[in-house]
């Protein structure tokens, strides 16, 4: 019986998101789905249109966070 070294386990490399669900931005910020919908609809943070559901581009969401108008 042949015994082979045992690999040591490589992590999986991480994938830098370019877009966030409404789901993520609100674990993310702290926010409900209300004041998120709220800013949407006020034009303070303007999400994309998905197939299903809308997101938030990472462009946009540092764009609401450093403050930066851009209406």
């Amino acid at each position: 019986m042949s015994t082979q070294p045992i690999q040591a386990i490589q992590p999986t490399p991480t994938v830098e998101k370019l877009t966030y669900s409404t789901a993520d931005l609100c674990s993310a910020l702290g926010l409900s789905s209300v004041t998120l919908w709220r800013l949407s609809r006020r034009g303070l943070l303007r999400p994309i249109q998905g197939i299903r559901h809308r997101l938030y581009a990472k462009t946009e969401v540092q764009r609401f966070l450093s403050g930066k108008g851009g209406n």
